[in-house]
């Protein structure tokens, strides 16, 4: 992040709980932030420009890119969105391959699609920049069915493979990227706090070394500084936040 404050940063899903805090960490440092969600932003602010864009539709990602950012220099880009599908969070035994395939399809392909095409697009102005993208902690662990017995929620299937492939992407296009100084990076976030039921609460912090799980703050401070100059040696990395809890 560069110390003058004319640094622009986009963020994709930036009305969602992280998305928010994200938003309003980089307005308080005087940046330029550019909101891209479903609806426009509910922050007031000078600095920041909020546009509608739907990202499951991210096969036309690239129109709408030089469509709407040519009057902006972006120093870097955070992706923290959540497609999904109407049934999202359907049991194993009862989601249909339909619900599975296009939740990959939302959620996956928007992610690294757009990663790519945030790649292009800083490559070919010659510009360094850093994107970060959001993955999970069961991007690379399995859950742990007692913390959801008898609780009407859990981590739907698709979840897992999504994540997972967030990291791995993101580590590809670090890898081709880095040459021309462009940084892909993820953080990783464990469980973040967001009205659950305090059953869940309760078991999840009793498992964790901090005893407790990530307000959303903490949740999206790591890509700033992902974002920063603070982190100009790192690429490729996954950023994990969570706790202690996967180190269990």
């Amino acid at each position: 992040m560069e110390k003058s404050n004319t640094s622009t940063f986009a963020v994709i899903g930036g009305n969602g709980l992280i998305g928010k805090e994200i938003t309003n960490i980089l307005l308080s440092k005087s940046h330029t932030v550019i909101c891209i969600d479903l609806e426009k932003s509910a922050i007031t602010h000078p600095n920041l420009h909020s546009i509608v864009f739907d990202i499951t539709q991210f096969q036309n990602f690239e129109d709408f890119l030089h469509t709407n950012f040519s009057e902006f220099k972006l120093s870097g880009v955070v992706n923290c969105s959540y497609p999904r599908t109407k049934d999202w969070g359907a049991s194993l035994s009862n989601i249909s391959y339909g619900s599975f395939s296009e939740n990959l399809n939302l959620h996956l392909n928007s992610y690294t699609w757009i990663s790519k095409v945030f790649g292009d697009y800083f490559s070919n102005r010659k510009q360094k920049a850093s994107l970060v993208n959001y993955s999970s902690i069961y991007g690379f662990l399995g859950p742990n069915p007692n913390l959801y017995n008898d609780l009407n929620m859990g981590v739907p299937f698709p979840y897992a493979p999504i994540k997972a492939g967030i990291i791995n992407a993101t580590k590809y296009l670090a890898s081709i990227y880095g040459q021309k100084n462009i940084r892909f990076n993820c953080v990783s976030p464990g469980g973040v706090l967001d009205k659950q039921n305090p059953k869940f609460v309760a078991r999840y912090s009793n498992i964790t070394p901090l005893g407790r799980l990530a307000t959303p703050y903490e949740a999206a401070a790591p890509a700033i500084f992902l974002l920063s100059e603070e982190s100009s040696y790192i690429t490729g990395h996954n950023l994990i936040v969570d706790g202690g809890y996967s180190i269990r």
